[in-house]
This record gives C-alpha cells, structure tokens and sequence, in this order.
C-alpha cells in the first residue's frame, strides 16, 4: 500500500483500516495518520504509546508537528503540569533547527493553555455510553473507556476494578481486550479468581497472583529492549518490533516470560512476525545480527507457540 491510499482511507473514515496498514506505508506520514486515526478514536494511550515507539524518527521528519501530538496526548491523558514542562524545556534544549522552530518553541506554554482550555469543553459522554464502550468487542472504543474512566476525576467514586472484574467473569478467551483489561485489574492488585482461555488450555487465574510475574516480565522485556535500541541499525524494523513486543506481551497471561529462553524465543517471533507484515523472506532475518543473537538463546518449540499468540493481535 502506498501513502495515497492510506490517506484515502483516513479521508474516508476508514480509521480501524489506516490503523491496520499504516506501519505497512515506508513513510513518517503514515505514522502521523496512524496516531490521528487513534486520537479519532479517543484511544490517546495508544496514540501516546504508538508516538513514543516512532518518537525519533517523526522527530527527525516533522520536529514541530512532532511536539504538538506530544503535547496534544500528555493533555488528553491529564499528565501532571511537572510532566508537560519537562517535556517543554527538553524541546527548548535541542540544537538549533531553524527561525520557524524557535518562534514555535517560544509559545509552547501558549500552546499548552489552550490545549487544556479546549479540553475542558470536550464532548460530555453520560456514564452509560463510556460504560457501553467499555464492555464492547471494539478494541478502541474499551481503550478510550478505560483511559476516561481512569483518568477523569469525575469518576473517583466509581469502583472501576470491581467493574473490569466483572466483565472479565463474563469472558475467558485471551485476546487485545481481555489481556488490557487484565493487565489493568494486576495494576491495582485486584483479588479475585477468573477463568482465562490461552492458546486452547484453560487456566484459573487471580490477577493478584500474578503480580510479581508481570513484573518479572517487564524486567525482561525492559532489558531486551534496552538491549536492542543499542545494537539494532535498523531503525524502522527495530521501531516495529518494539511496537509488537509491547502490544503482544499483554497476551501472554498467565504464562507471562520468566526466564531468557521464553524472553529470547518471544522476541524472536515477533521479529517474524513483523517481517511477516514487511512482505519480506524470512532469510532476510538472517541478515540482522539482533535476530541472530536472541536466535541462538532461544527454543523452536516456543517461538511457534508465541506465533500463535501474536496471531490474536
């Protein structure tokens, strides 16, 4: 696909496609319509996360457009004003670019003001409809939810775990929704049994037992990737391949990684998995020395079984 199209399809509407496809265009803009598409949709964590992931490369394309979306989605989540400053003075440090960047840079707090102005007369949604979307099949719409029911002071009286809890009972089979929802009821340690159904084996689950090995994959994948934004050279796969072992990680419950076997094995199928998406040989991968040195640590048996996991995203 090229960029053409993809933008034929934000103009469209069609923003579940531009999402599906844009990682697929080799051009920055398609990751700009990638994020719009996710701030459309009000899913701003996966706008936020998606930014992040691609940061430099936009950064090093569009650096003005770049600090807008930044700023636009830290007002969006509510970040703390500590937060957004931090973000405005680490712009105001960078070299010199050009008069237009620094005329830009000087008006951030401006900027900032009137984001958060327009955000307080946002559209008002009743709790019914944030609940609706919450308990929908839409991955977006169950995002945007929860990021508003956390996040909006409004709602500090709603029991939210008690909520999630409840439409996880109502559940069993892993997938984006389940394992986001999952993943939220072990943040706040919520203690409760459920039923999860994983790559056809079923397991009895208690969000509050799985605490320290949620953490304990973290620290695996946060080496990992430490470890890959040192040595990879390619940029664009390694920004695809950071983005996947993100977003696959929360299918991975209750067999989260606990040793570098399964860590190696799962990074090395997502690296399939993206060359997959790439439309390219899987002897391509052979050519990338990252690929090569999980590849040596890890176990066949597992990668399969981590392909099949990623299939669900």
């Amino acid at each position: 696909m090229k960029f053409k199209d993809l933008l034929e399809l934000f103009k469209e509407g069609k923003y579940e496609e531009v999402i599906k496809n844009a990682i697929l265009v080799d051009d920055f803009n398609a990751i700009f319509l990638l994020i719009r598409s996710y701030i459309i949709l009000k899913n701003y964590r996966s706008a936020l996360n998606t930014f992040l992931t691609y940061r430099d490369y936009l950064e090093s394309n569009n650096f003005i457009e770049s600090i807008k979306i930044y700023l636009y989605l830290l007002v969006k989540l509510n970040a703390k004003d500590s937060k957004i400053n931090e973000v405005i003075e680490f712009y105001r440090g960078k070299q010199y670019i050009n008069q237009e960047t620094e005329e830009f840079l000087c008006t951030l707090e401006d900027y900032v003001n009137e984001l958060k102005k327009n955000n307080e007369v946002k559209e008002k949604y009743s709790f019914e409809e944030i609940l609706a979307s919450l308990k929908s099949n839409d991955v977006n719409k169950v995002a945007s939810a929860l990021n508003e029911l956390v996040s909006n002071s409004n709602y500090q009286e709603v029991n939210l775990p008690l909520i999630i809890y409840g439409i996880l009972k109502d559940r069993c089979e892993m997938n984006s929704i389940y394992g986001m929802l999952l993943d939220y009821l072990i943040y706040v340690d919520y203690n409760g049994p459920l039923l999860c159904k994983n790559a056809n084996n079923y397991y009895r689950i208690n969000p509050h037992n799985l605490i320290i090995l949620k953490n304990d994959q973290n620290r695996l994948l946060r080496d990992s990737l430490n470890f890959l934004y040192s040595h990879e050279k390619n940029v664009t796969f390694l920004n695809l391949v950071s983005n996947y072992l993100v977003k696959g990680s929360y299918l991975l419950a209750p067999n989260f990684l606990n040793n570098n076997i399964e860590c190696a094995s799962y990074i090395c199928s997502v690296y399939e998995y993206v060359n997959e998406l790439l439309g390219q040989n899987k002897s391509d991968l052979l050519n990338l020395e990252t690929y090569q040195y999980f590849l040596e640590k890890s176990n066949i048996e597992l990668i399969e079984n981590y392909h099949l996991i990623l299939g669900k995203l």
